[in-house]
């Protein structure tokens, strides 16, 4: 019997793979799916952000009303008033402002014991040893630099960088106009470059939390003393933070707690949200379009500003929390940072 042989292919076998041009359209179609996804995982991730961060405002709203209804009024904004001089205002709380108040309240009772001790030897408050205790609820997720706890100290940052104390993002509502400028009757008027000026004019504004008047002020604003309404008049909000450095010298005592007489704890609703107009403190120099600070000019005054797109969260003075947006009709604006402005809105 005959065997009979098949002629066999000798070529190789071949492996299946993509070629070149197949892979570059793969690449490209996920590249594609990517930038569509990014965006929307972006979002999603400041959404939760907002989220902690309206929390945390909150929970700070809530200390306030349990202090005001503990001592029969709010906390003092500072218990020095707001100036370039290192001694003005009266009382041996130097340096003190309405963080440290309300440190019982933001489950911070050790701290607040420490500190406490610390006062009551007459010391200034940003001598204390534990300056640099992170208090988390003042902290909004949004703000990467957050928590600071250094701040370039001296004539414009000039000596090395050292601690004067933890930084946090809430500040307290002073009122509607400038930090250390007498409010007028009519609030529809606006303050002017040549409008007077004096540090103890910031014991005199028209919001819940500005600088404490006498020694014998034991507590600020009571409740019963906001006319306007509660629910109508700002209490806290936020700003953002700027990390410190020699060079080049930036130096930005904005959300600074435990050296506040310079004004970085206070905002007021003279501009509205995030707006470019610079915030004017003293000792603060910060060029930036999104975050400006000067130390210039005799008027003093701080915005609410935040890393939340188009608006800033912000607590009224009965706990309710909500957005305000950078587009808010001035004029309500205005009237949203006085407890007594009779305004018609």
């Amino acid at each position: 019997m005959k065997t009979l042989f098949l002629a066999t292919d000798r070529r190789p076998n071949r492996i299946a793979a993509f070629t070149l041009v197949e892979l570059l359209v793969v690449i490209a179609i996920i590249g594609i799916l990517v930038a569509l996804l990014l965006p929307a995982v972006q979002a999603a991730r400041e959404a939760a952000r907002r989220s902690q961060c309206t929390n945390g405002i909150r929970q700070v709203a809530l200390a306030a009303l349990n202090y005001e209804s503990t001592k029969k009024g709010f906390p003092h904004g500072t218990h020095g008033w707001i100036s370039a001089n290192t001694t003005a205002g009266p009382g041996n709380q130097n340096r003190r402002c309405w963080m440290h108040d309300l440190l019982p309240y933001l489950e911070e009772a050790v701290l607040s014991q420490q500190f406490e001790e610390h006062m009551k030897t007459g010391a200034m408050a940003f001598l204390f040893l534990r300056t640099d205790a992170v208090v988390p609820a003042v902290i909004c997720p949004s703000d990467e630099v957050s928590p600071k706890t250094i701040t370039a100290t001296g004539p414009g940052g000039s000596s090395p960088l050292t601690t004067q104390g933890f930084h946090g993002n809430y500040v307290a509502c002073t009122g509607s106009r400038y930090l250390n400028v007498r409010p007028p009757t009519d609030l529809t008027v606006r303050p002017t470059p040549t409008t007077p000026v004096d540090p103890k004019w910031s014991a005199e504004q028209d919001g819940v939390y500005f600088a404490r008047r006498r020694e014998s002020d034991r507590d600020g604003i009571k409740i019963a003393e906001v006319t306007d309404g509660t629910s109508k008049t700002l209490a806290f909000s936020e700003i953002k933070l700027v990390e410190d450095s020699l060079s080049p010298i930036i130096h930005d005592i904005r959300g600074r707690y435990y050296n506040p007489i310079h004004g970085g704890v206070s905002f007021t609703t003279l501009y509205p949200p995030n707006t470019s107009v610079p915030d004017r403190i003293p000792y603060c120099n910060f060029q930036s379009a999104v975050n400006p600070c000067s130390g210039f000019g005799p008027h003093y005054e701080m915005s609410a500003r935040s890393y939340h797109p188009g608006i800033v969260v912000a607590a009224r003075v009965d706990g309710s929390v909500g957005t305000i947006a950078d587009s808010i009709d001035l004029l309500v604006y205005n009237a949203l940072g006085s407890r007594n402005g009779e305004e018609p809105f």
